[in-house]
């Protein structure tokens, strides 16, 4: 089943923000603690062996079923921290309801170790699993004894917080701080050896106008300026490991040159997209002395060298000539643009396909919806999404469908009798879809002919608390207080699963699928 790209796709960017801080220095100094002996360190100080808190009996439900609850377990729930679990190839970490990090076996759901100190889980690996302490120091913890590796000491004051999750990469994690006074983004980053916890590099700016955006590629860390950025402030992309600048996107300021020399980089990099190994993003460049010789492209750039892959130049000359206005969607064939052609808000705008490796134009689409300046709606075409080589298009005024062969442009099927706002996948040869629109009740979900796009069947949901997956060839969406089970097929009703409250988090596991209920964390067989 091939892989939907849709404008849910969008990377999302977290949330930072803050000022300086200060490093202990048993985390500067580059040593690993031993969890049987407690050496002690360049600066005199012996770090203790982790003593691990006494381990209550967790209470399980198992059930020798074909389909239910295997297990569940409670868990610290936080609205800001919804990702509260991770997981790693056997194992399960999460904060217990009294704060404690613990440990617990995937398959059986039983607790094999609890952290002494309470905190919060912030990432996992196959080795190491890592804690947030409530003053803000940072843990790692060997995964199978919830042994301390290494800490790491930041001094931040009570109005700053660890920006959740943190990012992990191949020879580093890191740290972002933000403040709670201030949601513009972060102003400390802190990069730290993954085996030693020895501090790498880190980054300060003293002045909120300046809060930065930290990205994180295979091979580079993308650190977007945010806020009214100065001429020199660039997108940047620099050395995990240290801190150096690799590459700078200085050509008419990233991703718009604002024309006064201000720029808004965080609204302006939302509507960037940032895969595995590229960014691809509309940007104006100027081609004249005057203020208004400037054209639009849009752009491929490498993440690890930050050079230019490929250009496309809008064809607009004048006003009445497409010109392009922003990326919004990547797929793993075709980048999808919008451009526009007119002027202002008597403007349309159209659909661009684009070759993701070349940047050929393929197909120019039809007037698609936007909102002109931020104000007025304009109705039109949606992109949906793309499945199997075919781009779905769906009007929500004309309740038409179509499918479009993303290498020709060429459709291939219409359905005029249906609206859809969301691609779920395929699974026994039918596509799944959805329509939920909060403003145009009731929402449904559809299964549809792939080929032809003629219905195989609908049904009208009455209270959707999660939106549909597929997992082992099986339809399963939140119902309520339950997950409903449908085939694929037919839509027909195999089973439904009750919870102890509305599902938050869907996590497909190799045999059974991790369903989070606010504050319950069940292991479902369906």
């Amino acid at each position: 089943m091939s892989k939907e790209i849709s404008r849910r796709d969008f990377l999302k960017l977290a949330g930072l923000g803050t000022t300086g801080f200060l490093v202990s220095g048993c985390a500067i100094e580059n040593r690993a603690i031993s969890t049987e002996k407690a050496p002690k360190l360049p600066t005199g100080i012996a770090l203790p062996p982790t003593k691990l808190a006494p381990t209550k009996p967790t209470p399980t439900e198992t059930k020798e079923a074909k389909q239910g609850i295997l297990w569940t377990l409670e868990l610290l729930f936080s609205s800001k921290k919804r990702e509260a679990f991770f997981t790693n190839q056997d194992k399960l970490f999460l904060a217990t309801p009294e704060g404690y990090p613990a440990a617990f076996n995937l398959a059986t759901g039983k607790k094999l170790w609890q952290w002494e100190e309470r905190g919060i889980v912030y990432g996992a690996e196959p080795e190491t699993v890592y804690m947030v302490r409530s003053d803000k120091r940072l843990y790692a913890l060997d995964t199978q004894t919830g042994q301390t590796k290494w800490k790491v000491v930041p001094g931040a004051s009570d109005s700053i917080e660890v920006s959740f999750p943190m990012m992990i990469g191949k020879q580093t994690v890191h740290l972002r701080f933000e403040d709670k006074g201030y949601c513009l983004g972060c102003s400390s980053f802190l990069s730290i050896d993954k085996k030693t916890g020895q501090i790498l590099w880190w980054e300060n700016s003293p002045n909120r106008s300046f809060f930065k955006y930290y990205i994180q590629s295979e091979s580079t860390i993308i650190i977007v300026p945010y806020g009214y950025a100065s001429a020199q402030d660039y997108v940047r992309g620099v050395d995990p490991t240290t801190g150096r600048e690799k590459w700078a996107l200085e050509e008419g300021v990233f991703p718009f040159p604002g024309g006064i020399g201000h720029v808004d980089a965080l609204a302006n990099i939302r509507k960037a997209h940032f895969t595995e190994d590229r960014l691809f993003c509309r940007r104006r460049i100027k081609t004249g002395s005057g203020t208004t010789d400037d054209t639009s492209v849009i752009t491929a750039i490498d993440l690890d060298s930050g050079k230019e892959i490929w250009r496309s130049e809008s064809k607009g000359k004048n006003q009445y000539e497409p010109s392009y206005e922003e990326v919004i969607s990547v797929s793993p064939t075709a980048v999808y643009a919008l451009c526009s052609t007119g002027f202002r808000q008597e403007s349309t705008w159209l659909l661009i396909a684009l070759d993701r490796q070349t940047g050929e134009e393929l197909w120019l689409g039809p007037d698609m919806h936007h909102v002109w300046a931020q104000m007025r709606e304009v109705s039109g075409w949606d992109l949906v999404g793309e499945i199997e080589g075919t781009a779905i298009l769906s009007n929500e005024n004309l309740g038409y469908t179509h499918g479009i062969d993303v290498a020709s442009g060429k459709e291939r099927w219409e359905n005029d009798d249906l609206r859809i706002s969301h691609l779920v996948g395929i699974s026994k040869n039918t596509l799944i879809a959805e329509y939920n629109n909060p403003d145009s009740s009731p929402p449904f979900l559809f299964g549809l002919d792939p080929a032809t796009g003629g219905r195989k069947w609908r049904l009208e949901l009455s209270q959707v608390t999660h939106e549909a997956i597929i997992f082992h060839d099986k339809v399963i969406y939140g119902n309520g207080r339950a997950l409903t089970v449908l085939d694929p097929e037919t839509g027909a009703l195999l089973s439904t699963i009750p919870l102890s409250d509305q599902p938050t988090r869907l996590v497909p596991q190799k045999d059974f699928l991790l369903a989070q209920s606010k504050g319950n964390l069940s292991a479902v067989l369906v």
